[in-house]
């Protein structure tokens, strides 16, 4: 028999790429000049405390959840988990230190852009992980990452 997946443990990995987000926005709100962007970045960066919280929710009420439709035992988890290492906001690539690495604002937008993709990729796997009671919330989610996504390449196609 397969081993269950933790649906937990993806939502941690949720939970972590939200608050390194959240870290990230907030560390690019302080340091650039342009008020527009700093405005964008301190709203994404609640917004992300917002969706980190969201998780954390969910991780109360959730158990063990098998995914359905996996060709061999594991093959779901090896997959999110390889989304989830690639993601920009990892332990590995610690937002503060992305942050130094910002020179412009185009920069910070550019990266931030890139997150928002990913985490749009991300939730939207993540979902086979979840309970169906929870897709709602993903999905939520999900919209509200593809709106910081059209707001951030609005703003940097006007800078």
């Amino acid at each position: 028999m397969a081993e269950l997946f933790k649906s937990s443990e993806i939502l941690n990995v949720a939970i972590e790429i939200e608050k390194n987000g959240e870290t990230f926005y907030s560390t690019m709100a302080e340091r650039l000049k342009e008020e527009k962007v700093r405005e964008l970045f301190r709203f994404l960066a609640g917004e992300e405390r917002k969706h980190a919280q969201d998780f954390t929710r969910m991780l109360e009420s959730v158990g063990r959840y098998q995914p359905r439709g996996e060709s061999y035992p594991g093959e779901w988890e090896s997959y999110v988990k390889a989304l989830a290492d690639s993601r920009i906001f990892t332990r590995e690539m610690k937002p503060d230190e992305m942050a130094e690495k910002v020179k412009t604002a185009a920069d910070a937008l550019d990266m931030a852009i890139g997150a928002e993709k990913e985490s749009i990729l991300f939730y939207t796997e993540m979902k086979r992980f979840v309970p169906e009671s929870e897709h709602n919330v993903i999905d939520g989610i999900i919209e509200q990452e593809r709106g910081h996504f059209m707001k951030l390449s609005a703003l940097k196609a006007s800078l």
